[in-house]
């Protein structure tokens, strides 16, 4: 279990601090000293990505953390503040990895796979409802009515999404997950005209596989966004190994917003 554990938090980590690199390297296939030596002018420039945004969900998160410190927690690099009250109330809980609270109600393992898949994706994209309405600095919005100029709509939005092999259907598990897309952005909602311009839906494209498929589809998600340089990409990856334990830190949901140069 905390092998898998740190599989995930190394995988948004690296892919925080290394992605540029992974980017060049995927984008720029190996040639030969020789080769190098007699045209130095024909090697490709890398592929620049950013990572815009994180949002990671997990049981031993504490939500007044940011995500940066709740990464760097996970590898033993940081520490709680030293004035932390819940360290001081409770030292063994707060001062050690492990789960602090739920992500979403498992009912003691009795919640279905999909049911409780389906429950980490409304958590998720709830945390981004509020301010894609009411903030017009947030990097997706549709605050203004009067200046749409500065919208960043999610209508069409392409998301890479890993899901695990076998406990899952995919087409059930990307429908799920277009339609609540849709349904929390008001994306194409005829009862409010005023909040979207275009009616695309999400573009969800399913990777099955094991502790690997997160990287796959973070692939995926670059090599769209190299065809597509003027969009955002999301990059996601969900697995709950334990189940039906609850409380479980190798239980992740990670999703990475990816834009161009």
């Amino acid at each position: 279990m905390t092998k898998s554990f740190f599989i995930y938090a190394l995988m948004i980590f690296l892919a925080l601090i290394f992605l540029t690199a992974c980017a060049g390297l995927r984008s720029s296939p190996p040639m030969s000293e020789k080769a190098v030596a007699e045209s130095p002018d024909t090697k490709k420039s890398p592929y620049m990505a950013q990572v815009v945004a994180v949002q990671w969900l997990n049981p031993l998160q504490r939500r007044d953390y940011p995500t940066q410190w709740q990464l760097l927690w996970t590898l033993g690099l940081v520490r709680p503040n030293p004035d932390d009250d819940m360290v001081k109330e409770n030292p063994k809980k707060y001062s050690s990895l492990q789960a602090v609270s739920p992500v979403v109600a498992g009912n003691e393992g009795e919640e279905t796979f999909r049911g409780y898949h389906r429950k980490y994706i409304r958590e998720i994209m709830n945390l981004f409802h509020d301010i894609y309405y009411s903030d017009p600095e947030y990097f997706y919005n549709v605050h203004s009515a009067k200046n749409r100029s500065r919208w960043r709509e999610l209508a069409g939005i392409h998301i890479e999404y890993a899901i695990p092999e076998g406990k899952l259907d995919p087409a059930d598990a990307g429908a799920f997950v277009q339609d609540y897309v849709r349904r929390t952005f008001t994306i194409g909602n005829p009862n409010f005209p005023t909040l979207w311009t275009r009616s695309t839906l999400p573009d969800v494209r399913i990777t099955m596989g094991g502790p690997n498929a997160g990287f796959t589809s973070l692939s995926a998600a670059l090599d769209y966004l190299q065809t597509h340089p003027k969009e955002t990409v999301w990059a996601m990856n969900w697995d709950a190994p334990s189940r039906p334990l609850d409380r479980q830190i190798n239980e992740n949901l990670v999703l990475l917003v990816l834009a161009g140069p």
